[in-house]
């Protein structure tokens, strides 16, 4: 994630943040959520002059720009007892109309600083708060990821269970198959060796019984080809409806903890 120009400022990495205004000046308009801008947060630190200069001069109207607490950012180096040198810098924009004998008496200028250092410590609760939740994020996406993980691995159990459970139906079809041509085999040879001995026995229409199994036969394959579909359809069936489960469950559980945080 790129740091900003107000990054900087709030951070106190005074070198990075002038070589910012260089390369990044516009960034200098970016408002956070108490309305403080780069510049107050500069003034309250009483960072060095050319580090306040570098900022101001990219615009000399922030030296006068309120935050949520009514408090500017010349307000802020006055009660930061910030050298002469950048009270007056920030009084050519906050404060010309307003000579330093009128300042703030002692008691406000204590209220403003309380109610500075009071956003302050808001800011940083706020951010542990951010932190936090994007380390429960992340602790989330990992538990997901694993979650995934099992099921894929699950899911490929599944399918090999029923890869071999087709290959078993194939086997059988097969031995039957197998079984039927050997059986036709047999009263071929039967009745060829009862023509041979001039013997005349009736063998229950053998001609048509081997019609007959060679016709099981065939259809007995496309039974095999028929279940072999029907298998593929119900494991890609229970393998879609197993993933939809989880990622549906998963769904509910994030929801779940965002809307209790």
């Amino acid at each position: 994630m790129t740091r900003t120009l107000y990054d900087f400022a709030r951070h106190k990495e005074f070198d990075k943040l002038i070589l910012r205004t260089r390369t990044h000046p516009k960034e200098v308009q970016y408002k956070d959520e108490f309305g403080c801008v780069a510049l107050h947060w500069l003034a309250s630190w009483n960072a060095p002059l050319d580090v306040i200069e570098a900022v101001y001069e990219i615009d000399p109207n922030h030296a006068d720009l309120k935050n949520c607490a009514g408090t500017t950012p010349c307000d802020a180096a006055v009660f930061n007892t910030a050298s002469d040198n950048i009270i007056r810098l920030l009084q050519k924009g906050a404060c010309k109309h307003e000579p330093l004998a009128n300042l703030p008496s002692s008691d406000q200028t204590i209220e403003l600083k309380q109610s500075l250092s009071s956003i302050l410590a808001d800011a940083e609760i706020q951010k542990e708060k951010d932190a936090k939740i994007i380390e429960n994020l992340r602790s989330d996406l990992e538990a997901t990821k694993q979650e995934a993980d099992v099921f894929h691995a699950k899911a490929a159990a599944v399918k090999d269970k029923e890869v071999e459970r087709t290959q078993k139906i194939e086997m059988l079809l097969e031995e039957k198959i197998a079984l039927q041509e050997k059986v036709i085999r047999l009263e071929e040879e039967k009745h060829t060796i009862s023509s041979n001995g001039g013997v005349k026995r009736e063998f229950g229409g053998v001609e048509n019984h081997a019609a007959e199994d060679s016709l099981s036969g065939n259809i007995a394959k496309k039974m095999k080809m028929e279940v072999m579909k029907e298998l593929k359809v119900e494991v890609d069936k229970i393998m879609e409806k197993k993933m939809n489960d989880m990622l549906q469950s998963r769904i509910a559980s994030l929801a779940a903890k965002n809307t209790s945080s």
